[in-house]
């Protein structure tokens, strides 16, 4: 066999050992979300979920394509009542009714939609790195974004900010491929279009347009600056009102609501949400310490920040292709008092990226300083297991945590053990007032009175009167804890909390152990009708 064969045979092994690896890199990923989507089974236990499930829901019942809402756009409503419609047809054509059909399994499904987005994004980024730079660094962005906890806790949760990462993602594949094949129409359209689905996932996703303008303007570099603005950057950008327009329509047809819809959101990140806010006005350094610390870790984000560096070094247009949209969304939402991480999921595979530059890049330079591993026949075995094991190290404390937290999601919920314990112990005709993030017992039983409260008015003097005539409160650690743990930043409602644990009779406590229960500590109070937390003015 001549050298060309062998080098032939020796790529065309490689190339099969890749795929193995993305292969099995994206059964974890699937594996590791599906598993998340029985989460508070049979409860529905995330704040969030119920907007686009219950406005899904409503469009089938009422005909009609107005979602209602528009603190989400409506894409990923649509889609979850696309999925909503198949599940009432399997049921249908098995021979079910469709009254028969739980609720939770509309959620279930919704879930699984989200695991299926969040899968194919770890697929895209791997695409990315491959295209833009080699096989080997996206490999490693793929499994750093599959690994990440940020991406894992939101890969199974019917909310928009997986489905902004994946059309993110798709939208920035596009631009790589401007960078790399020159301009042509249909990659500025679709990287135009998926930039659109993306804000009509969520609406601070506007910046997903940035790497195709960068690719453009690389391209178009050698021009003169009166020619940079050609027909196809043109389509490209009027693509993305257009996608957003015919995937969230009433944006135009209902006007009205769109705008005072983004006008409450405006207010509700600039003036802060009770337990998710920054101490000043800006979230910024918020969001890079909890992204560094939590949600993607702290040794991958320096390898991050190392990969960026070199980059910027080496070959700066690929650098900003890829890190323009992290920054533009990070200096957006930081810009604002409110702080919710979810926020920027995804800025994820931008960063998974470059952590694969810099792991890739230290590898090369350590094999390049052994003479004799450079010169070696097994030369791609070395370097890929000096890859193996960096990335081990690299990834070893995050991916511990992701697990973690997973395995810890998936335990029975301290909501659903408090709720069968409410059922079984309180008599009939009782009223229950319970606030947020507590068991939803109405949907149990019709025989409490059950008024349910906002965050923070629990113990406040507006809800006095309600209270006192209560007979049972019900409090979850989720709601209490923001305020009783930072006593500084909230001082009135941490006395109030307080003062109410100490004036009324504590009746049952449900503790998470985190083997066997997770989810907040659930407390049930019997209420002292003359308790002077009632009395706060």
């Amino acid at each position: 066999m001549n050298t060309s064969d062998e080098l032939f045979e020796q790529r065309k092994c490689t190339r099969r050992v890749y795929m193995v690896i993305i292969c099995v890199i994206m059964s974890a990923a699937f594996l590791l979300r599906f598993k998340g989507i029985w989460f508070g089974y049979p409860l529905r236990v995330h704040p969030d979920e119920p907007l686009i499930v219950n406005s899904a829901l409503n469009m089938i019942k009422s005909h009609s394509l107005h979602p209602n809402t528009f603190l989400y756009p409506s894409l990923n409503i649509y889609l979850q009542a696309v999925t909503y419609c198949a599940l009432n047809i399997y049921h249908f054509i098995a021979g079910y009714s469709i009254k028969d059909i739980a609720i939770i399994d509309y959620y279930l499904a919704g879930r699984t939609i989200t695991v299926l987005l969040s899968v194919a994004t770890i697929y895209i980024t791997y695409e990315i790195g491959k295209r833009l730079l080699n096989e080997t660094i996206g490999i490693l962005a793929a499994f750093f974004v599959c690994m990440s906890h940020l991406h894992l806790a939101n890969s199974y949760t019917i909310t928009v900010d997986s489905p902004v990462a994946f059309w993110t993602s798709l939208s920035m594949l596009m631009a790589v491929q401007i960078y790399k094949y020159g301009e042509k129409k249909n990659y500025y359209l679709l990287a135009g279009i998926f930039a659109g689905f993306a804000v009509s996932s969520k609406y601070t996703a506007i910046f997903a347009i940035l790497p195709m303008v960068i690719a453009h303007i690389y391209r178009v570099k050698k021009k003169l600056p009166k020619d940079w603005i050609d027909w196809n950057l043109i389509c490209g950008l009027i693509a993305v009102p257009v996608a957003f327009i015919i995937t969230t329509p009433y944006a135009v047809l209902d006007m009205e609501g769109f705008i005072k819809a983004l006008e409450f959101q405006r207010r509700e990140y600039a003036y802060g949400h009770a337990g998710f806010e920054s101490s000043g006005n800006s979230s910024l350094l918020l969001y890079l310490s909890s992204l560094s610390k939590e949600g993607y870790g702290i040794v991958p984000t320096i390898f991050a920040c190392i990969g960026l560096i070199w980059l910027l070094i080496k070959d700066h247009w690929k650098a900003l292709i890829i890190s323009i949209f992290p920054f533009a969304l990070l200096l957006f939402v930081g810009q604002y008092k409110t702080f919710f991480m979810r926020n920027v999921v995804a800025v994820i595979p931008f960063i998974a990226i470059l952590t694969g530059v810099a792991i890739y890049n230290i590898a090369k330079a350590i094999i390049q300083k052994t003479v004799i591993c450079s010169t070696s026949k097994n030369y791609n075995l070395i370097i890929m297991t000096i890859i193996a094991v960096i990335t081990i190290s690299v990834s070893y404390a995050s991916t511990n945590k992701s697990i973690n937290e997973l395995r810890k999601k998936t335990l029975s919920d301290t909501r659903w053990v408090a709720a069968r314990w409410i059922l079984a112990n309180f008599t009939t005709k009782l009223k229950i007032a319970r606030e947020y993030y507590t068991p939803p017992i109405e949907d149990y039983s019709t025989n409490y009175l059950v008024t349910k409260l906002g965050i923070g008015n629990v113990v406040g003097p507006e809800t006095k009167d309600l209270l006192a005539n209560q007979d049972y409160v019900i409090l979850s650690s989720q709601v209490y804890n923001r305020f009783i743990n930072y006593p500084k930043k909230y001082p009135e409602l941490a006395e109030r909390y307080n003062k109410f644990f100490k004036e009324h009779e504590l009746v049952k406590e449900f503790l998470p152990d985190w083997k066997i229960t997770g989810g907040p500590t659930i407390r049930i109070y019997k209420i002292n009708p003359g308790g002077t937390a009632f009395l706060q003015k």
